[in-house]
């Protein structure tokens, strides 16, 4: 299989930077998490291979100031604003239906670009769907000083093509006050959601309570023994996942 680096700009002109894999006329958007990439350590890349070998177009990319994309300071809304470029860019390479497969904080993306985006098949990976604790959770000390002095966090990594990522105060802010019941109100179609019941990152009991706000015919796949990175049980999520889309692939054809 041979993959095409792709481009696209979003709405603020900025450059983004994918995978495509071209197959049949269904394309799914594969969307990275809080701080990743479209790689997501190679998960990603994997998840397109095994899709492509269905008979899907993939599209990887990253979000704006993550990966090989164009630097900015992170934000919910700017993600969003991404992601719409990316189911844009799909249409306009001949995606017949869009379906989106999302990880982590993808998935509220996800959640938020439904508002306004067909999308036609959906699964979520280890989603984060509801506000975000006490920040001192997820940042150090001196992270949160630097947030009073300047109103961004830097946040280093030890993998990827970007050691350092810088996320705007406002991401905190969007993360804490969203209405839970009205975002994911906003998706119309059914989700499968596959969760690790050891996630300490983002806790398996947010994907229980999550399901009563999706649409009917909805599931939710807990998977024992793994929590937020997943790699020796991969083949699982990806087989739930390949089942669900090649569902939704079929009942296309008919």
């Amino acid at each position: 299989m041979t993959d095409e680096r792709v481009t696209f700009s979003n709405a603020r002109g900025l450059t983004l930077v994918g995978d495509l894999r071209t197959g049949g006329p269904d394309t799914i958007v594969i969307v990275h998490g809080f701080t990743g990439d479209r790689h997501e350590e190679g998960r990603l890349d994997r998840a397109a291979e095994a899709l492509h070998a269905d008979g899907f177009t993939t599209l990887n990319f990253d979000f704006a100031g993550s990966g090989e994309s164009d630097d900015v300071p992170i934000t919910l809304s700017g993600e969003a604003e991404d992601l719409r470029a990316a189911l844009g860019f799909a249409r306009e390479r001949g995606a017949k239906r869009v379906g989106i497969l999302a990880f982590s904080l993808g998935a509220l993306v996800t959640a938020h670009v439904c508002a306004t985006e067909p999308v036609d098949a959906i699964v979520f990976w280890s989603p984060v769907s509801a506000p975000m604790p006490d920040p001192t959770v997820w940042y150090s000390r001196e992270q949160l000083e630097e947030l009073e002095r300047t109103h961004f966090i830097t946040w280093g990594k030890d993998t990827g093509p970007r050691r350092q990522l810088v996320i705007d105060g406002r991401h905190l802010d969007e993360r804490r006050s969203f209405d839970r019941a009205a975002v994911i109100g906003a998706i119309k179609i059914p989700v499968l959601v596959l969760h690790g019941m050891r996630d300490e990152i983002v806790p398996c009991d947010d994907s229980r309570t999550l399901m009563p706000l999706l649409p009917n015919g909805s599931r939710l796949k807990v998977v024992r023994g793994i929590g937020h990175v997943y790699d020796k049980r991969l083949p699982t999520f990806l087989r739930h996942t390949r089942r669900w889309f090649r569902a939704w692939q079929d009942a296309g054809r008919r």
